[in-house]
């Protein structure tokens, strides 16, 4: 396999998007390019390490944030600080 694109052909390799018979020459070249073995390794090493890290938000963490942000906003637009200035 030519090295030329190979960039398109690893990507569609990596997604699953070849057709049989180029994924199978695809495998047969890595067998033999230490280069491209390695891209797939990285590939995969990295969307393991994805999938470890992706968790779930914990249970009502989008309304304390939403919380947070309103008190904020309410505490800049009336600072104890700023009470009576004038």
């Amino acid at each position: 396999m030519v090295h030329g694109g190979s960039d398109r052909l690893l990507a569609a390799f990596l997604a699953g998007d070849l057709d049989p018979a180029v994924a199978r020459r695809w495998k047969e070249h890595l067998r033999e390019c230490e280069r491209c073995r390695h891209a797939v390794r990285e590939d995969r090493d990295g969307r393991r390490a994805a999938r470890l890290l992706r968790r779930p938000a914990p249970p009502g963490l989008a309304a304390r944030v939403c919380f947070a942000v309103e008190m904020a906003a309410a505490g800049r637009a009336a600072a104890p600080w700023q009470a009576g200035a004038g």
